[in-house]
């Protein structure tokens, strides 16, 4: 069968009460029916379904208040993993996972296994952003606070009893149109993370356009002002003039001669051992800044190299998956060392070189496991490089005064000991002023330098951020024009599924037989078709079945829906529905179902099972009743 990608599937449940299993069932791509009569528990394994993939439950049915934990195998892309949380009143239960199938992880007692929180935090990764990495789902952002989580992509894939019928997805409390329209586009495939950060960006760059301009405007309107040169040439050329006449006093003042220390008046002598410790104190200071900025540009160029090769470790890893699901199932006919021909004699699942038994899928939950380290590794590497950057730029912005202090002492030094004499004469002091006051010129000089340096770098930014906005806005239209593409051709799949099986409910509502047109409105958690919501209760529930079934088949049929092919239905009969109606809507769907070659599983409840369909390939487990239920505590 045909794998569109993301696909989670359920292949065995287990419910546990104080160590024991009380319910234990494997479940089958395609179609698989829980059947019994009502208040038999088939909607309590319905919500232990939801539980176990990532749902949020905290009020439990009297049954399944009695269990302690909950273990489920599934499929994620085909590869196996199981899943295990502990049942409690208590909501946002952390989560589990083995990556690898149900019998590996049962005979693990600790090893393999990982635990996650229910809420991500910036040390810790939730069991949602796993799940949704393994499914390959973009990293989903938002400015809000609520995150797209497992539970919240639940609400689309679970239709319950409990919540309300005239509610498109399961209903919740504190919810917001904005996180029921993050999980149609992400479930759906309109989500483009790459539009998400483009748009960031373009936000972030807009600002800083802003804050530059509003920058540049300040700094030329005070320059202006003060009447300070703005051309960086007038400028340079009179800090060269400065510097020359500066070099020419020193000569000047060199030419006194040198006076021995000996010469020199005790309080002289003080002064300049002072000027040597403050000048060695400096230059030490200025070393180890130095050094450290060296070690630090290297630790920071070791931490991106290694980056990198965690990054180029997971495009391999994905290239291996790949490679195994393409190549995986081509037998190998000779024998690598002679190249005789070889007979295929061994059973399936052992290796044909070492004869040693090898799970199918094993290969692919240990490559998963290997890439969720990498990323775990990944994004430790990335917080310590953006430590080392921060710690980078403190000490180059602490360097240049730590420079100046120990040239400004160095020159001091020099001086006093070239020129300090016991009774120093009207010439060398006024040489001294003019070296003082030259000095002053060139401080000057310099920080008129800098603020046209700031201008200049102010007005060179202004340009590269309007440049980048240009790129972006461009980008950003592109993207958007594919994004109603896809959004058109989505909606039109999904209308068309659910118009095919409103008409398969005949004699019932007149509209559901001539309907033309289907309303999905996630913003207000609705439906409706031709305009109208207003029917019988069991009509709206029927409605609502065709609404999710539709949204289901359309993922069937288009491989970029993230949709992942799953679709638990615990309301087949909700709100009076007739037998002969539910059973006509069962026999539909499972009809629609065969007519896909494309891996997929659908899981529902039903009291009122058509006949037809009331046989081991379709259904699961028994037939439970009051008396025998899906929970077996004794």
């Amino acid at each position: 069968m045909i794998q569109h990608k993301p696909t989670l599937m359920v292949r065995r449940l287990a419910v546990y009460a104080n160590g024991h299993p009380v319910y234990d069932e494997a479940f089958r791509l395609g179609v698989n029916i829980i059947r019994g009569a009502n208040s038999s528990g088939k909607s309590t394994i319905a919500d232990f379904l939801f539980f176990a993939l990532g749902g949020d439950v905290s009020a439990w049915k009297l049954e399944a208040e009695r269990c302690s934990e909950v273990v489920a195998e599934v499929l994620i892309n085909g590869s196996p993993l199981t899943l295990r949380r502990g049942v409690s009143k208590s909501a946002r239960q952390p989560m589990m996972l083995f990556w690898g199938d149900y019998e590996h992880a049962r005979a693990s007692a600790v090893d393999g296994w990982q635990v996650f929180s229910f809420q991500r935090s910036e040390e810790k990764q939730s069991f949602s952003q796993v799940l949704f990495r393994a499914m390959g789902f973009p990293e989903v952002r938002s400015d809000m606070e609520n995150n797209i989580t497992m539970h919240q992509i639940l609400r689309l894939i679970y239709v319950d009893q409990l919540s309300l019928v005239e509610n498109l997805m399961r209903t919740e409390h504190f919810d917001t149109p904005l996180t029921r329209e993050a999980v149609r586009d992400l479930l759906f495939g309109f989500y483009d993370d790459v539009l998400y950060r483009c748009e960031l960006k373009l936000r972030d760059k807009r600002r800083e356009l802003e804050t530059a301009r509003t920058e540049f405007d300040s700094a030329m309107g005070v320059l202006g002002q003060t009447g300070h040169e703005l051309d960086m040439d007038k400028v340079s050329s009179a800090i060269a003039d400065t510097e020359d006449c500066l070099g020419k006093i020193q000569t000047a003042i060199d030419a006194f001669g040198r006076t021995s220390t000996a010469a020199l008046s005790p309080g002289t002598q003080d002064a300049i051992r002072k000027l040597g410790d403050a000048l060695v104190a400096a230059r030490r200071e200025k070393d180890k800044i130095e050094t450290e900025i060296r070690t630090t540009e290297l630790d920071i160029e070791d931490s991106r190299e290694f980056i990198t090769a965690l990054e180029n470790r997971q495009i391999a890893i994905e290239n291996s998956i790949s490679t195994r699901e393409i190549l995986g199932e081509l037998p190998l006919t000779r024998c690598p060392h002679c190249l005789q021909s070889l007979e295929q004699v061994l059973p399936k699942n052992v290796c044909f070189l070492c004869k040693q038994p090898v799970a199918e899928t094993t290969g692919r939950s240990q490559a998963l496991r290997m890439r969720q380290e990498l990323v775990f590794q990944q994004k430790e590497s990335e917080a310590l490089l953006s430590e080392k950057e921060r710690r980078l730029t403190k000490l180059k912005e602490v360097f240049p005064a730590v420079a100046e202090k120990e040239k400004t002492l160095q020159r001091e030094f020099d001086a006093a000991r070239e020129t300090a004499t016991t009774s120093r004469d009207q010439e060398l002091d006024a040489l001294f002023v003019q070296r003082g006051m030259l000095d002053s010129r060139k401080q000057f000089l310099l920080m008129q330098a800098k603020a046209i340096g700031v201008l200049e770098r102010l007005k060179s930014r202004i340009t590269n951020l309007s440049s980048d906005i240009r790129r972006l806005e461009m980008e950003i239209v592109a993207k958007r024009k594919a994004q109603e593409r896809k959004k058109a051709e989505a909606m039109q799949c999904v209308h068309r599924n659910v118009l095919e099986l409103l008409r398969a409910d005949t004699h019932h509502e007149e509209v559901f037989q001539r309907g033309q047109s289907v309303l999905v409105d996630f913003r207000k958690n609705a439906f409706a078709v031709d305009g109208q919501n207003q029917f019988s209760a069991s009509s709206i529930a029927y409605l609502k079945n065709c609404i999710h079934y539709g949204v289901f088949f359309a993922s069937l049929e288009l491989d970029f829906f993230r949709y992942p092919r799953l679709i638990i239905c615990d309301n087949m009969e909700d709100k009076g529905m007739q037998e002969a109606r539910s059973q006509n809507f069962q026999r539909a769907v499972v009809a629609k179902a065969k007519t896909f070659d494309v891996e997929h599983q659908i899981i529902f409840t039903t009291s009122m099972i058509d006949s037809s369909l009331d046989n081991p390939d379709l259904c699961i487990g028994s037939k439970y009743t009051p008396s025998r239920k899906s929970l077996k505590f004794d």
